[in-house]
């Protein structure tokens, strides 16, 4: 839930921080210089016989032994003070009081390190300058990051779906608390409960979707990332049983900590207020991993795209010299969780090919609810190309760079397919879907749909950016053999 951004957000801060502390330098290191001339009264001639240039660079190296003690700056945030804590930085009261903390110690030890060493004046200028500067800067930081955060979470694929078990009252207390925190990026989707009379029935706004049995169907038919108990253990007797249904789908499995007896240990522990949870997560989050991950996917989709420049010309035009109709193709997919978004691909079918669909239903020649036929009659002759060739796919390099899709991971699938999922299988919809996954290059249309949701799910649960890396060159491979391409 939070714990997972906010490992994730605090390498951005932190980075930003890093910055600002540079920039600090390049600040301070000059204005104290000019603070102590104009305190000398030899302000007039400084300015009048000396070059900016070397009156910057003659006290950056002056003051070039502040540089390493600043950087410690962020390292003592992170041990006394919470400053990096999403729920910590939302008011600027907040934000003065977590870092006035770490610039209150960062003073201290920048004075025993300096002030004591002549000259003085140039010392405790400089300590004043750096602390000063580096603190505004860190505060705006925070400010910008807080702007930018509100934004997000106004965004529903940005936002934890949290769905509560119960509708007691310390399931009800849980829901208010995160609704009244619109700051933090946690949406309540609604109850399940043990009173049948209850479903349909709205409690404090939020829907009451079921009862508890019915978790399996909500968690396939609604967006959830995280499962909350919230009663007690009489109340919610099958607790292991809906723990291990959030593992069979990817889910996060989270309970309130007073629900627990004794001692009890959990991968995270989260705090709102009052409320104490405890989280299970059944895929690995690796904020630092996934912000590599997504770093690169923007870095390799902007260049791909920049690069691949001539075929965004010519492929559109090939495209609708063959057949009448849009040289794009956009469709609904699910993404991570069960969030919408349209997929693009080049079109290799004739204009009305989903109309047609219905009519060809009896030569689907895939198990399972995926439909593929190897020799459709609806795809082009420019069509086939595109898809021996694999350069139908290509489009998704926009989805990976707006960041709906990855470059590696699931395939997104279609709605329909979705519905006659499994729970078992669902858990491929636990993390950003891909261009390419391990079925891609494991022979694609060749192999069964129970194989192919096997194969993302070993993914998921192996995944590392080294993994990734190999399935890319292996894709390159696959692509140029043409190998399960239809």
């Amino acid at each position: 839930m939070i714990k997972e951004e906010e490992r994730y957000y605090s390498y951005v801060i932190l980075t930003f921080d890093y910055i600002s502390i540079l920039l600090a330098y390049v600040i301070a290191a000059p204005l104290s210089g000019y603070v102590v001339a104009l305190v000398r009264q030899d302000i007039l001639p400084w300015f009048s016989t000396t070059p900016l240039k070397e009156i910057l660079l003659f006290h950056w190296s002056q003051y070039s032994d502040f540089l390493l003690p600043m950087l410690l700056f962020p390292l003592v945030a992170l041990k006394f003070s919470e400053s990096y804590r999403l729920t910590k930085i939302y008011t600027l009261r907040e934000i003065l009081k977590e870092t006035a903390i770490l610039f209150l110690i960062s003073s201290a030890l920048l004075s025993v390190f300096f002030v004591f060493n002549a000259p003085y004046l140039e010392k405790l200028t400089m300590i004043v300058m750096a602390v000063f500067v580096t603190w505004v800067l860190f505060v705006c930081n925070r400010l910008i990051f807080t702007a930018y955060l509100k934004m997000l979470s106004r965004d529903p694929d940005i936002l934890n779906h949290l769905l509560i078990i119960g509708t007691g009252r310390r399931a009800v207390q849980t829901a208010m608390t995160f609704s009244s925190h619109r700051e933090w990026p946690i949406s309540v989707v609604g109850f399940l409960t043990n009173v049948p009379e209850e479903v349909g029935k709205t409690i404090e706004g939020l829907p009451v979707l079921g009862v508890i049995d019915d978790l399996p169907k909500v968690m396939t038919t609604t967006v959830v990332d995280s499962v909350l108990v919230s009663e007690t253990v009489r109340e919610v007797a099958a607790m292991r049983q809906i723990a291990a249904l959030c593992s069979l789908a990817g889910v996060d499995f989270t309970m309130n900590s007073s629900l627990m007896t004794g001692k009890a240990s959990a991968p995270f522990v989260e705090r709102y207020d009052q409320t104490t949870l405890l989280v299970y997560k059944f895929v690995n989050p690796a904020p630092f991993k996934l912000l590599v991950k997504r770093l690169l996917d923007l870095a390799s989709s902007a260049a791909l795209i920049i690069f691949l420049l001539p075929l965004w010309l010519i492929i559109p035009v090939m495209i609708r010299m063959d057949s009448p109709g849009p040289a794009l193709f956009a469709q609904e997919r699910v993404g991570k969780n069960g969030r919408r978004f349209k997929m693009f691909k080049f079109r290799s079918m004739v204009q009305d090919a989903e109309r047609l669909k219905a009519s060809l239903a009896q030569l689907n020649e895939m198990d399972g609810p995926v439909f593929k036929i190897k020799a459709d009659p609806r795809i082009t002759k420019m069509g086939r190309f595109v898809r021996k060739t694999s350069i139908d796919e290509l489009p998704q390099l926009f989805n990976v760079f707006v960041g709906d899709m990855s470059l590696v991971g699931p395939r997104p699938p279609v709605p329909s397919e979705v519905v006659q999922y499994g729970l078992w299988q669902k858990k491929r919809l636990s993390v950003k879907p891909g261009i390419t996954c391990l079925w891609q290059i494991s022979g694609r249309n060749e192999i069964k749909f129970n194989e192919w949701m096997r194969l993302d799910r070993q993914y998921i649960d192996n995944w590392s950016l080294i993994l990734d890396l190999k399935i890319l060159f292996k894709t390159a491979f696959a692509v140029f053999s043409r190998k399960g391409a239809e």
